[in-house]
């Protein structure tokens, strides 16, 4: 059976996110701020009656944003609902099992020559599943549960 994600942007970079785990994609509206919240939170939102916290993608990997294509994916981890703040949703890719995601820990993934910057090497590896390498490009595959879990300013 085929994996089937989302794929979206971050400044330059190509991320997916499991179907399962995508709520929606809406447009960034009202976002309150949140005092003493770290830099990569940008604030709360009210989704469908429900406040939901605002994860900023392009702060939190460092990258320039787009601020014409601003962007929500709102996934519903095991914990609750947060958005993540992205610049494109681009389309939905199947990719078939004969694929193999590349694992951080097991495989031959040189980071360095993907990304400058220790810090932004250390969350990708805290919050990605791994890589899929396709003839569609390269994928960051994100673990939605992962978001929540982790202390993302280290």
């Amino acid at each position: 059976m085929d994996n089937t994600f989302l794929i979206f942007t971050v400044g330059k970079l190509n991320f997916a996110i499991d179907i399962a785990d995508v709520k929606e994609v809406i447009s960034v509206g009202e976002i309150t701020k949140l005092p003493k919240s770290t830099s990569n939170i940008s604030g709360i939102t009210n989704y469908r009656g429900e406040i939901i916290g605002i994860l900023n993608l392009n702060v939190l990997f460092n990258e320039m944003p787009t601020p014409s294509l601003k962007r929500i994916i709102v996934t519903e981890t095991v914990e609750n609902k947060i958005g993540l703040m992205i610049d494109s949703a681009t389309k939905f890719l199947k990719i078939p099992d004969t694929v193999q995601l590349k694992s951080f820990q097991t495989d031959d993934i040189n980071l360095t020559q993907l990304w400058s910057g220790g810090k932004i090497q250390a969350i990708v590896k805290k919050l990605a599943k791994g890589i899929y390498e396709t003839k569609e490009g390269i994928f960051y595959v994100i673990d939605a549960n992962k978001l929540v879990e982790n202390d993302l300013e280290s």
